[in-house]
């Protein structure tokens, strides 16, 4: 092999060896999650788990779109992107927002764990925070590590264990829409973002922040979160013809497509984008429509008070 060849080999494997020296903590946070939401599923399988998850995430992602998104609080580098840091570090919360945090939540809220709990799993992730840190695969910005615990142990884990009372029992008004938006809102979150990150099939440009991926994840936060509750809306509306829901969504998302190329916000690359962004808010529409139906009835879930 030539000089050339032996060099550039060393370098892929410098580069390969960093990678996966990176990835491999945030893939065994959420294998470890993973493992602890399949042993709460396992043993509540007759509670409203994954709803619970669901909301749980979706409270995750709307905190961390105003002080990730648009405060850019913290940087992750899991390098599963190494070519475009953006994204690479959207996969990082993602790990965090909809597994690690999330998964502990329901942990905590359907096992009824006291206040004990809740402080060492603070303590607990502050300590995987500042591990994190020293290892050089997060980093604050103006963050700090007391925010994660005193957000977590007053905040976040009280709000999950309020609304898994919730799921509990029949909801309506303002409650049942609020549940019904966490619940929709992660999964329209997640999949608007993630052909973003991974096909490059679109991006938005709004002039915000220099660099234009950071423009994408403030505007698509923006357009989920009312996306969302447009859907839950829809869902609670007592209608006729139910087709005509759809209808109306399928046009609106059309017309707001054309908008946004029409004003320079929205690039698109690939043929299947449109298509895509109007059909897949429709079939979540069906999935919040039964959804609804689940939080509107008397909860067949024994209470456990």
């Amino acid at each position: 092999m030539s000089k050339f060849g032996i060099l550039y080999s060393k370098r892929i494997e410098k580069e390969w060896s960093l990678i996966n020296y990176h990835s491999v903590w945030y893939i065994a946070l959420v294998a470890a999650s993973s493992f602890l939401f399949l042993y709460t599923y396992y043993k509540k399988r007759n509670q409203p788990v994954f709803l619970l998850l669901l909301a749980a995430i979706g409270f995750g992602y709307i905190v961390e779109g105003v002080i990730y998104n648009f405060l850019h609080s913290y940087v992750y580098y899991p390098r599963f992107l190494t070519n475009n840091p953006t994204y690479d570090s959207n996969l990082g919360a993602i790990a965090s927002n909809a597994f690690v945090l999330p998964v502990i939540a329901v942990f905590l809220a359907t096992f009824r764990k006291n206040w004990k709990w809740s402080l060492f799993f603070s303590l607990m992730l502050i300590g995987i925070e500042w591990l994190f840190e020293e290892l050089s695969i997060y980093k604050h910005n103006w963050w700090r590590n007391e925010f994660t615990f005193f957000g977590l142990l007053f905040v976040y884990f009280p709000i999950i264990k309020l609304l898994y009372r919730w799921l509990l029992n029949k909801q309506k008004g303002i409650r049942h829409f609020l549940l019904l938006f966490l619940i929709v809102s992660p999964i329209l979150g997640t999949i608007h973002m993630l052909p973003l990150m991974f096909l490059s099939n679109r991006y938005y440009d709004l002039g915000w922040y220099e660099n234009v991926f950071q423009d994408t994840n403030a505007f698509a936060a923006i357009y989920y979160i009312c996306s969302s509750l447009t859907i839950s809306a829809l869902a609670k509306w007592k209608i006729r013809y139910r087709w005509l829901k759809y209808i109306f969504l399928i046009i609106s998302l059309f017309f707001i497509t054309r908008f946004l190329i029409f004003t320079g916000i929205l690039h698109i690359f690939v043929w299947w984008d449109p298509y895509f962004y109007i059909t897949f808010p429709a079939i979540v529409l069906i999935l919040a429509e039964k959804v609804s139906k689940i939080l509107g009835k008397r909860a067949e879930f024994p209470s456990e008070e």
